[in-house]
């Protein structure tokens, strides 16, 4: 029988662990520490421990290449248990995803159909689970340059890393009992060196509180009920799988599953997946493996099946498809999966002291290219915005393009006056639309501004009031932050700030290139 061996991984040092291969000018870290990074550190311990000169012969090929050891991935610890992926079945409506704050309903989106406007949660990457309830895990990552000065021309490289003091949860799954006292000698209260650059400051890590079980401890994220007629495949990590014709498949085949459960019918019934691009740099040959197109993490199948799942545990226990030595492959079976709500987490993450401190110039800098890079990022996001608040907008043909040119202007002006200035102008200019009591205020109010939830209205402005409500609040930091969430920019030791002055012109330029979208709607038909 197979043994497990759990451990705490704590990052001393950042962790430089790339999403690719690939040799790209900007490098975005993954969110956790894979399989196959821990195995690498584990090959380098036992070789310097037992002066292997060749891991290809005899026993050491045995326990290094065969499989008789196998590293799983290590995810972030929530109370002091592994998280898991998100499971990527789950829709919100835009707008509430975008408000999120603290907490949110979400929907099950599997063989079902959900009201327009919803969009897959994409909140975070992992979460603690506790019956339908899940709490968001968030990973401290930073950004750091690097310059590439072996080059004719000094490169410029923006790394993304874990940030060190955070800690990881993996297990390790060890086919040959006796195998176990080795691997936890090697690697209990040890230091261990992950990812890349691990001789310029990244990479080092404390293994701890190791612990040997001898069952599966992702056995117990499987809830089953023997007379159930639906399952669902989730999962754990990602998945390389091939169907019987040898091609790689982003489905995992119903023959298959009949077959390893020993059920007398599967059929797929529908499944929410994202893929993910897996290759490698291979030494032997100079250079890269094939791109493999992979199941990424947190993918859901939804399959009928007629029989008993008393196999079930076996298939969870051995997993599915290929690379399963570095982690792959891992999945939970479930018959239980429903509606659900997502959590804001606590930050408990106590992190390491800095080994060094900058000056009071080289903060001033610092903070400097981090506002410029957080302002640039929300510059560039503008309009994505304008058309997240044009689709709320009903019948904005009442207007003719003239009078939208007319607001236009206005806020194009606003935006050169200073906050009260401006505020007043605006009040100033709709005061004296509405005592006019014309046409141009009368087309106005026929545009409506709708917000729904889960395919009702729960609230609908006039374009005036939706306009004016938008300017009481134009310097509201919440509402700000949360239009432009994805965009915050977390380089380390950097405070980066902004002040009412740019939120006040940034919302300033969406509502005039709100009314210049209009305009061109208006034009092109």
């Amino acid at each position: 029988m197979p043994k497990y061996i759990v451990y705490e991984l704590e990052a001393v040092e950042n962790l430089k662990l790339a999403k690719t291969n690939m040799q790209i000018d900007s490098q975005d870290s993954m969110d956790y520490v894979s399989g196959s990074a821990m195995r690498g550190a584990f090959i380098y311990k036992y070789i310097r421990a037992n002066n292997v000169n060749n891991i290809n012969e005899g026993e050491h090929r045995e326990k290094l290449l065969a499989g008789n050891i196998k590293f799983l991935n290590a995810y972030p610890i929530k109370n002091k248990e592994r998280s898991i992926p998100l499971p990527k079945c789950y829709f919100a409506p835009k707008e509430k995803i975008k408000a999120f704050d603290k907490e949110l309903d979400i929907y099950l989106g599997l063989d079902s159909s959900l009201p327009q406007g919803y969009e897959k949660i994409k909140l975070c990457e992992f979460v603690s689970i506790n019956g339908n309830e899940y709490t968001k895990i968030n990973v401290e990552k930073v950004s750091n340059l690097h310059i590439n000065k072996l080059n004719e021309k000094n490169k410029l490289f923006r790394y993304e890393s874990i940030k060190k003091g955070q800690e990881f949860a993996g297990i390790i799954k060890i086919e040959k009992e006796e195998y176990v006292k080795e691997v936890v000698e090697l690697l209990e209260n040890q230091i261990v060196y992950i990812g890349g650059s691990k001789g310029s400051g990244y990479g080092k890590c404390i293994v701890k509180n190791l612990e040997v079980l001898d069952e599966n401890p992702e056995i117990t994220l499987s809830k089953l009920d023997k007379d159930t007629c639906y399952i669902y495949i989730i999962a754990l990590s990602d998945i390389i799988y091939k169907d019987n014709l040898g091609l790689y498949r982003t489905k995992i085949d119903d023959k298959f599953l009949k077959k390893v459960l020993q059920l007398d019918k599967v059929e797929f019934i529908d499944s929410s997946i994202e893929t993910k691009n897996i290759t490698s740099f291979n030494n032997k040959w100079n250079a890269r493996t094939p791109n493999i197109v992979s199941i990424k993490a947190g993918s859901i199948f939804k399959y009928r099946i007629e029989g008993t799942l008393d196999k079930s545990s076996q298939l969870i226990d051995n997993g599915i498809g290929e690379r399963k030595i570095d982690g792959y492959g891992r999945i939970a079976i479930t018959t239980e999966l429903d509606n659900a709500v997502i959590k804001e987490g606590t930050e408990e993450i106590d992190n390491v002291a800095l080994d060094y401190c900058l000056t009071k110039d080289e903060q001033t800098l610092l903070n400097s290219i981090g506002e410029r890079i957080y302002k640039t990022r929300i510059e560039n996001k503008i309009y994505e915005r304008v058309l997240d608040l044009d689709k709320n907008l009903e019948n904005s043909k009442a207007l003719k393009s003239s009078q939208w040119g007319s607001l236009k202007d206005l806020f194009s002006d606003l935006s050169q006056l200073d906050i009260e200035r401006g505020k007043e102008k605006y009040n100033t200019y709709m005061k004296h639309n509405v005592s006019k009591r014309g046409t141009s205020i009368s087309q106005m109010r026929q545009v409506k501004y709708v917000i729904k939830d889960i395919g009702r209205e729960i609230k609908k402005d006039k374009l005036p009031d939706f306009l004016d409500e938008f300017m009481n609040n134009i310097t509201d930091k919440t509402n700000f932050e949360n239009a432009y969430k994805d965009c915050k920019i977390d380089i380390e030791d950097a405070n980066i700030e902004i002040n009412d002055e740019f939120i006040y012109r940034t919302n300033l330029k969406v509502l005039s290139e709100l009314c210049r979208y209009q305009i061109r709607r208006e034009e092109r038909q």
